[in-house]
């Protein structure tokens, strides 16, 4: 839900020289699923540098975690997503000494990422960094593990799904980036849960052992749209894995195995994992 009179407010803020417009600010609340969002139009960072749209992302449910998600618009096809990915993260410090996610929103339709690696629908036109693909060498000691990526956002997309891409970005953010993944065979979450296809916040929620019996996995129902979730972990380095389903997760995963889940982490496959630890 926006804020109050929002839209008089962006009006009056964008009556006069364009040039001078910065910081422009929407807040959004949902208090069901505990969160709140300031959208920013050309913020001033620290830095001094005003990416196009930054969302700044808070949590109301007691644990008062915090995420930025900065976006940069390019508006020409033929985008070298490799080079503006080291540009904005790396150069100019978009992601703010690597506390920020930061990705690229582009028109090009026409196959954009030229090393897909991933066997997702998504994968020729959006890149969520859930693979290792560009080898930066400021990177190289960590896995990309969602931290940059780019989608395609045009209004001429195929089958009407246009939006797609940038919903599965925000969910993504909203609900991966918002808290630490990393080292627990307990991956229940501790922000307030949602279903990243309906926005709804109920839902049936069954815990289970691991196959090993060494840790938990969560399987999660949205009672809106009936859409099937999970929580689990990878057994190799303990980090969270959250499938959304063939088409809205964000993670990699396994040609022809579409819940083989790739880890963002480590780059192992899951049911590989379990095989070699059951």
């Amino acid at each position: 839900i926006p804020e109050q009179d929002w839209k008089n407010r962006l009006a009056q803020q964008t009556i006069g020289n364009l040039n001078n417009l910065k910081n422009i600010k929407i807040s959004f609340f949902n208090t069901k699923i505990a969160r709140e969002i300031d959208l920013w139009y050309e913020k001033e960072l620290p830095s001094r540098k005003r990416p196009d749209f930054v969302l700044d992302i808070k949590s109301t449910f007691g644990t008062n975690q915090t995420h930025r998600l900065v976006m940069d618009a390019k508006f020409h096809e033929k985008v070298n997503i490799e080079g503006q990915i080291d540009l904005l993260y790396n150069k100019k410090d978009y992601s703010e000494n690597n506390e920020n996610t930061v990705f690229i929103l582009h028109p090009d339709a026409n196959k954009s990422i030229k090393k897909k690696k991933t066997p997702k629908d998504w994968g020729n036109d959006a890149y969520y960094g859930e693979v290792e693909m560009f080898n930066f060498s400021w990177d190289k000691e960590r896995k990309p593990n969602h931290k940059y990526g780019a989608i395609l956002l045009s209004p001429i997309g195929r089958s009407g799904n246009f939006l797609d891409n940038l919903q599965r970005l925000i969910g993504m953010v909203m609900q991966y980036k918002m808290e630490e993944n990393e080292n627990s065979s307990d991956p229940e979450p501790r922000e307030k849960i949602f279903c990243l296809i309906c926005g709804s916040n109920e839902h049936f929620w069954y815990k289970k052992n691991t196959k090993n019996g060494k840790g938990y996995r969560y399987e999660t129902t949205c009672k809106e749209c009936r859409h099937l979730y999970t929580y689990n972990y990878c057994w190799s380095c303990k980090n969270r894995l959250i499938k959304n389903g063939r088409y809205w997760s964000y993670h990699s995963s396994k040609a022809l195995e579409e819940f083989n889940i790739e880890c963002p982490h480590c780059s192992k496959f899951l049911l590989i994992e379990n095989k070699e630890n059951s």
